[in-house]
């Protein structure tokens, strides 16, 4: 995944501010229209992300959860993720 991250972006993981991990996600998670949006809030001590999409299985939610935390945690930022029916939703915490 690192490695995928670096090919995309053209700089490794740790070279970006959380700010900028949001916004790169945000690209990429338009890119994969697995989704059909995406709120973000960039805005130091409350950062976040709610992702809308149109499933309604729970079993499919929580492998799209799984599927970007794992993104996530190649950022290195300390987050929780929460979901229910058609949003998912990640919150960074101070480290």
């Amino acid at each position: 995944m690192a490695r995928e991250f670096e090919l995309f972006t053209g700089k490794p993981p740790e070279a970006f501010t959380l700010a900028e991990h949001i916004m790169i996600f945000k690209a990429l998670y338009l890119t994969d229209s697995i989704g059909t949006e995406i709120e973000v809030c960039t805005e130091k001590g409350s950062e976040c992300v709610r992702l809308i999409h149109d499933y309604s299985d729970s079993k499919v939610c929580e492998r799209v959860a799984l599927y970007y935390s794992n993104i996530f945690k190649y950022t290195g930022h300390p987050f929780t993720v929460s979901s229910s029916p058609h949003m998912i939703v990640f919150e960074f915490r101070k480290t």
